[in-house]
C-alpha cells in the first residue's frame, strides 16, 4: 500500500529527530505536566498515550470547561468526527467520512456508540445530555476485535462515573439567552462499613426556540431530562459488582426546515431556485399554521429512553473477569415540517415513531502471562423494533400532483383540507453473537506485537406492510387500496402493494482480524503501524419495499506516533492512514421527475487517505495551547448513481477535507482568592465535498453558505474558589454569530419544497457549580 507523497513516512522520522535534539537541548523543569487520561480501549486501564489506536479522550474537566454538552458539541473538538443532529432521535455519526446516511430499524450505525461497555444499536438513544460523565473516548477507524459490533468506521465509547467511598456532592445552574435554563444535581453517598456506595444525578434542560417563525411562535426550543442512580459494592477485595438505572426524557420542537425556494408563496409553480438563492435563515413555517385540525400536525419530537445495566468483575489471580447484562427501552416520535413553505396546496410533513427494546451481555477475562497480556471474550445482542415511518400532506395538495401526472382528478370526490397520510410499518429481530480475543506479545524491552481476531455472527427478520392511505380508506371502497401487484423479471414489485405484509430474513458472518506493531522508541514515546478489519452487518432499508443489502467490510492500514517531550510538557501525536472499504452501504433521496421523493440504499466501494494530527503545548504551569486537525480525501472507487446510473468512480465521498481545532487557557493565580481560568477556542471545518449523488448536486442548485468554510468560535471565563468548591463562569458558544444552513432536500419535484436546516445561532450566559 503506497499512500500518497504529501504523506510521506519521513514526516514522523522529521518529527522524531527534531522533537529529540530539542528534548536534549530543551528541558523544561517548570513545564506544567499534561493531562493524562486513562482509558479502557484495550479492554484493560492504561494511558491514552499508550494506547496503539488513532484516539481522543476526554476528560470530565474538559467537558466542563468547554461547556460541552453532548456529542453534536465534542466534533468541534475531534477532528475526523462529523456528528449531525438536527434531530436528536436521528443523529448520524460520521468518523474520517464514513457513517450511515439511514435512520431506519432495519439498517445498523458505521459507528458504534458504547455506553460503560454497552453497544447502543440505536443512535436516537445515545444522543443525551453528558451527565457525570467520567470520560469520553473516540476511537477512529475500525475496532472490529474488541468492542461489541457494527465499528467500522469507528466506535465512541462513554464512560459515566462510578461510585466513590468518599461523599461527594455537586450542583450547578446555567442560564442564558433564549431563556436557557439548566440545572443539574449529583450526590455520592458510601455507607459506612459495607463496602456499599450509591450514586444519584439529574439534569433538567430547557430553551427557547432561536428560528423567528413567519406564522407564529419561534421554532427550536429544547426540553429534555436526564436521570441516573447507581450502585457499587465491593463485596471482597476481588470481587465488585455494579448496577446503573438510567432514564431520559426530551419532548421539544421537531427539526425546522426552511424554505428556500423563491416560488413558496406561489400556488402551483414549480420549483426553480436559480443560480444563486439568498436565504432568509430567520423565516420558517411550522406545519400546524396550515392545518385544519391542530391536533393532527403538531410539530414535535419526543423520546423516552430507560436502561439497566449490571456489571460484576472479580479477580480469578490468573485473570480478571468482567461480565455485563443489559436492558434498555426506547421509544420516540419526531413529526415536523418537510417543505418549510406555509402553504396548504404544497405541503409534506414526515413523521418517525419507533419503538425498541435491546438487551446486551458480555463476558470477558483479562490477564497477563510473563510478557504476554491477554484478553478473551464473547458477546451477545439482541434487538426487537417498531417503526412507522409517515408521510402526510393535504388534498389540496395532492390534487394539484395528480393532475400534473396526467391522471384523475380528485377534486369534487375528496372535499380540499383533508389531511393525507401514508405509512409503512416496519417490525424487525435482530440477533448478534460474537467471540473474540486480543494478544500483546512484549518481545523485547521496546517492542511489542498484538494480534488480534473477532468472529460475528449476524441474524435480522424484517418485513414491511404499506399501509392504505387515510383519503382512500374513508372516500372510496376498501378495493381502492389493493393497488395490483405489477411483474418485472418474473418478480413482484411490492412498492404499490397496500395492506399487505411482506417478511425477509438473512444472516451473515465474519471475521476480522487485527495486527499492530508497536515500538517504544524512548520512555515517552512510541511508534506504531496496524492493519485492522472492520465489518457491519447486513440489513433492509424500512423505505424501499423488499430492499435488502449485503454487509460492508473496511480494511484499514495505519502508521501512528504518540509523543511527550520537554518534561511532559510538549504533546506530539501524528497518525497516517488509508482504508479501503467494499460495499459501503449509501442511503440516497431519490427525487424523480414525476411524484414523491423516495429513499433508496445502494453499496459501492470507496478509499480515503488521511493524516490526524494533535499537538498540546503547556507553555507555563498557567498557559496551555493546543491544535488538533485531520485531513482526508475520500473517494468512490466504485459506485452508480442510483439516479442517473452515471458512473461515479472517483467522485467524492460527502464530507470536509480539513477539520481543525486550536484551543488556549491560561489562569491567573490570585493566590488566597482563588484563581481566574480563561479558555477560548475556535473550530474550522472546510466546506463538505459532494458527488453527483449528493442531494444539492442532483438538483443543480445552490444556496447560500452551501461553498463556505465554516467557523464556531467558543470561549469561557470563570472564577474558582481556592479549594475548587466553588465556581462561576461566563461562557458563549459561537460568539461570532456565524450562520450555517446545512442539508438540503427537496422532496416533491412539482412543489416548491426545497429546503435547509439552519444550524446554531450565538448562545452565551452564566452558570454556577459547587461541589462538595
Amino acid at each position: 500500500m503506497q499512500l500518497k507523497p504529501i504523506f510521506k513516512p519521513s514526516l514522523l522520522a522529521i518529527a522524531v529527530a527534531v522533537s529529540t535534539q530539542a528534548t536534549t537541548a530543551l528541558a523544561n523543569d517548570s513545564a506544567m505536566l499534561l493531562e493524562e487520561v486513562l482509558v479502557t480501549a484495550q479492554k484493560r486501564a492504561e494511558s491514552s498515550q499508550d494506547v496503539p489506536i488513532s484516539m481522543q479522550a476526554f476528560s470530565s474537566d474538559f467537558l466542563q470547561t468547554t461547556g460541552v454538552k453532548d456529542f453534536s458539541d465534542l466534533d468541534q473538538y475531534t477532528p475526523g468526527l462529523t456528528v449531525n443532529a438536527d434531530q436528536a432521535t436521528q443523529p448520524s455519526f460520521v468518523i474520517r467520512n464514513i457513517g450511515t446516511g439511514a435512520f431506519g430499524i432495519g439498517t445498523d450505525p458505521a459507528v458504534g456508540i458504547y455506553i460503560d461497555g454497552v453497544y447502543s444499536g440505536r443512535s436516537g438513544s445515545a444522543l443525551m445530555q453528558f451527565t457525570d460523565i467520567d470520560r469520553v473516548e473516540i476511537l477512529k477507524g475500525p475496532q472490529g476485535t474488541l468492542f461489541g459490533r457494527n465499528s467500522a468506521a469507528g466506535a465512541i465509547q462513554v464512560v459515566t462515573k462510578r461510585p466513590t467511598e468518599d461523599f461527594e456532592a455537586m450542583v450547578r445552574l446555567r442560564g442564558g439567552n433564549y431563556n436557557k435554563q439548566l440545572g443539574e444535581f449529583m450526590l455520592n453517598a458510601p455507607v459506612a462499613d459495607t463496602g456499599l456506595a450509591f450514586r444519584i444525578n439529574g439534569l433538567a434542560n430547557k430553551q427557547d426556540g432561536y428560528i423567528d417563525n413567519a406564522n407564529g411562535d419561534d421554532l427550536g426550543n429544547q426540553k429534555d431530562k436526564s436521570f441516573r442512580f447507581s450502585a457499587a459494592w465491593d463485596i471482597s477485595e476481588k470481587t465488585e459488582i455494579r448496577y446503573t438505572y438510567d432514564y431520559n426524557d426530551l419532548d421539544q420542537d421537531a427539526n425546522t426546515k426552511i424554505n428556500i425556494n423563491k416560488y413558496s408563496g406561489t400556488i402551483n409553480k414549480p420549483g426553480t431556485l436559480g443560480s444563486n438563492t439568498e436565504i432568509d435563515q430567520n423565516k420558517a413555517n411550522n406545519p400546524w399554521d396550515v392545518a385544519v385540525d391542530h391536533d393532527v400536525v403538531e410539530n414535535r419530537e419526543s423520546r423516552n429512553i430507560a436502561g439497566h445495566n449490571l456489571q460484576l468483575s472479580h479477580d480469578l489471580d490468573f485473570a480478571t473477569l468482567r461480565y455485563i447484562a443489559s436492558y434498555r427501552e426506547f421509544e420516540s416520535q419526531n413529526k415536523g415540517d418537510y417543505d418549510g413553505a406555509g402553504n396548504i396546496t404544497s405541503y409534506v410533513d414526515t413523521e418517525n415513531v419507533e419503538d425498541n427494546s435491546q438487551f446486551y451481555t458480555e463476558l470477558s477475562f483479562n490477564g497477563q502471562f510473563d510478557d504476554v497480556i491477554w484478553t478473551v471474550g464473547t458477546s451477545y445482542y439482541k434487538e426487537d423494533g417498531d417503526q412507522d415511518s409517515f408521510v402526510n400532506t393535504f388534498t389540496d395538495t395532492t390534487n394539484i400532483l395528480i393532475n400534473q401526472l396526467g391522471n384523475i382528478d380528485l377534486a369534487g370526490t375528496v372535499p380540499t383540507g383533508v389531511y393525507w397520510t401514508e405509512n409503512i410499518h416496519n417490525k424487525v429481530k435482530s440477533e448478534s453473537a460474537a467471540i473474540y480475543g486480543d494478544v500483546t506479545w512484549q518481545a523485547t524491552e521496546k517492542f511489542s506485537v498484538t494480534g488480534g481476531v473477532r468472529g460475528t455472527w449476524d441474524k435480522k427478520e424484517f418485513s414491511w406492510q404499506n399501509q392504505c392511505n387515510n383519503v382512500m380508506d374513508d372516500y372510496f371502497s376498501d378495493a381502492a387500496c389493493l393497488f395490483d401487484i405489477a411483474y418485472q423479471e418474473g418478480e413482484a414489485v411490492l412498492a404499490g402493494y397496500k395492506n399487505g405484509t411482506y417478511e425477509d430474513d438473512d444472516s451473515w458472518s465474519n471475521i476480522s482480524p487485527r495486527l499492530v506493531l508497536n515500538y517504544q522508541l524512548l520512555d515517552s514515546a512510541i511508534i506504531f503501524a496496524s492493519a485492522t478489519q472492520g465489518y457491519k452487518a447486513g440489513g433492509f432499508n424500512s423505505l424501499q419495499m423488499g430492499s435488502a443489502y449485503d454487509p460492508e467490510f473496511v480494511d484499514s492500514f495505519e502508521l501512528g506516533l504518540k509523543s511527550q517531550w520537554f518534561d511532559n510538557s510538549l504533546r506530539y501525536n501524528t497518525s497516517l492512514f488509508h482504508y479501503l472499504y467494499k460495499d459501503k452501504q449509501d442511503t440516497t433521496l431519490i427525487n424523480p421527475s414525476e411524484g414523491t421523493a423516495y429513499y433508496s440504499t445502494d453499496t459501492g466501494d470507496a478509499e480515503g487517505t488521511g493524516i490526524d494530527t494533535e499537538l498540546v503545548w503547556a507553555a507555563t504551569p498557567e498557559l496551555r495551547f493546543s491544535l488538533v486537525h485531520s485531513y482526508i480525501h475520500s473517494v468512490w472507487t466504485d459506485r452508480e448513481n442510483p439516479t442517473t446510473g452515471d458512473d461515479m468512480d472517483g467522485e467524492y465521498l460527502d464530507g470536509p477535507k480539513h477539520q481543525a481545532n486550536i484551543a488556549v487557557d491560561y489562569d491567573i493565580m490570585l493566590g488566597d482568592a482563588g484563581r481566574i481560568a480563561l479558555h477560548l477556542d475556535h473550530a474550522y471545518e472546510s466546506a463538505a465535498k459532494s458527488n453527483s449523488a449528493s442531494s444539492a448536486e442532483l438538483q443543480g442548485v445552490y444556496y447560500d453558505t452551501l461553498d463556505d468554510d465554516r467557523n464556531f468560535t467558543n470561549a469561557r471565563v470563570a472564577w474558582i474558589s481556592p479549594e475548587e468548591a466553588f465556581e462561576v463562569a461566563l461562557w458563549g458558544e459561537n460568539i461570532f454569530g456565524n450562520e450555517y444552513v446545512t442539508g438540503y432536500s427537496q422532496f416533491i419535484s412539482y412543489f416548491p419544497s426545497d429546503t435547509v436546516n439552519l444550524d446554531k445561532p450565538a448562545y452565551y450566559g452564566a452558570e454556577v457549580i459547587y461541589k462538595y
